[in-house]
């Protein structure tokens, strides 16, 4: 059932009003760039990546008065709901935020205000707990960025709580939710944990302290070293195929992208793209073959994986380097785990370009790689493995946690405005305060 159906029923004193006939609602827009008289400290503005939190903290960019006489711009006052309506960030989520402060928006973002008391605080909780249905309502087929409709955003019935009492309803919501939200500074501590967790492992790995013998002060002084360029005997990258008029399918040759490698491997629970058997050929210098080393040279930096006899068929972009024939020297898993630990020692000096975040082909033929004996690298690889799959362990429980938080603190506003629409405003705030069951 939509929770702003006309047929539900309300509790004792509510009412259903659709939401543009509640609240004033604006646009905004982007004052030209070119012009600096425009932009600098005054009142800020807000574009949708600013759009992170509950409540509006702070602003990237601020604009002059100049900019708001000359452009017509709104201010939003303190207490307006600020929505994102045009966004990629629309295809899975709803961001929406309550300004303490006057702001001004961009043409990404609606603001919706009511003089009334509660009511603003009311309708950013109503849209967080209507999301999903919204975003289905507004989805189009064939755009490029998602957007919700406006239209529709106004049309939207929303059930009112009486003034008398409103205060404390919207205030037991809150408080019911940010008990929930007191574990999230715990949960970032924990990943943040296990990402050190894993970087400790990947240096300890290639200097040599997972496989030293007991007592051994020195467990890598007698490892070689070689650079990739002396080693491997292909090392390429590809190209995407939408760049010289080829297109991706539902189906066809695997097509890796960096968000595609996790611990080591190719994802393919997370492989979204894939192109016909003529592409394949046409790239064919990107052509993944079982023993390939993959390594991100863009975007995130150091991810890698060793491609899989079941991987195959796969193609790949400029993103990822492609390195091949290392095997006499080091197995392809070792080459995996000492690239990562390469790029943790040198991350700085391997950032190319102003805010770009890339290396080049020739920063990956440069790489210096410790050469141990081979059977330290298996103990090398089977160790890393190991403790590689104690973290993934403790991803998944940290991963169940936040996801609970996310369901009980949606059960909360579902509570508020469907589950418990018979209760009186006054038992609803009752069993929030004996915990959302």
């Amino acid at each position: 059932m939509n929770p702003s159906d006309e047929g539900a029923p309300l509790p004792r004193g509510w009412r259903l009003a659709k939401i543009g006939d509640l609240f004033e609602s604006w646009g905004g827009m982007t004052p030209s760039k070119a012009n600096t008289a425009f932009w600098g400290d005054g009142i800020p503005w807000v574009s949708s990546k600013d759009v992170k939190s509950p409540r509006l903290t702070t602003t990237t960019h601020s604009i002059t008065s100049a900019a708001v006489a000359a452009t017509g711009l709104r201010i939003c006052p303190p207490g307006s709901v600020l929505v994102v309506v045009r966004s990629g960030v629309l295809a899975h989520s709803l961001p929406v935020t309550v300004t303490d402060f006057p702001v001004t928006i961009n043409q990404d973002l609606k603001a919706f205000y009511s003089a009334q008391p509660y009511l603003n605080d009311w309708l950013a909780l109503f849209l967080r707990m209507s999301a999903h249905s919204l975003l289905a309502s507004s989805r189009r087929d064939g755009t490029t960025v998602q957007s919700v409709q406006y239209p529709l955003l106004k049309d939207t019935l929303m059930p009112i709580p009486p003034e008398e009492g409103r205060s404390q309803l919207v205030d037991a919501v809150h408080t019911a939710l940010d008990r929930q939200q007191s574990v999230q500074p715990r949960l970032s501590a924990a990943w943040r944990a296990i990402d050190r967790f894993r970087r400790s492992v990947l240096a300890a790995a290639c200097s040599g302290r997972l496989s030293a013998s007991p007592g051994d002060m020195s467990p890598a002084s007698s490892w070689g070293t070689l650079t990739l360029g002396e080693m491997a005997t292909r090392i390429t990258k590809g190209t995407t195929p939408t760049s010289y008029g080829h297109t991706f399918q539902t189906s066809g040759v695997t097509f890796v992208k960096v968000e595609n490698l996790r611990d080591g491997r190719i994802d393919h629970g997370s492989i979204r793209s894939f192109i016909s058997e003529s592409t394949d050929r046409a790239q064919s210098r990107s052509t993944l073959r079982e023993g390939d080393v993959l390594f991100s040279i863009a975007g995130t930096i150091g991810r890698a994986a060793v491609v899989t006899g079941e991987d195959l068929p796969a193609n790949t972009n400029q993103a990822l380097a492609v390195i091949s024939g290392t095997d006499r020297f080091v197995t392809p898993e070792y080459l995996s785990i000492a690239l990562q630990s390469a790029v943790q020692r040198s991350a700085t000096e391997l950032a190319r370009g102003s805010g770009m975040n890339n290396i080049s082909l020739a920063d990956v033929r440069g790489f210096r790689i410790s050469i141990p004996p081979r059977h330290q690298q298996e103990a090398i690889v089977q160790r890393v493995n190991q403790l590689f799959q104690v973290a993934a362990e403790t991803v998944k429980h940290v991963d169940a946690a936040s996801k609970a938080i996310d369901r009980t603190s949606h059960a909360i506003l579902v509570k508020a405005f469907r589950n418990d629409l018979l209760l009186t405003a006054e038992e609803f705030m009752t069993t929030v305060a004996a915990g959302v069951e």
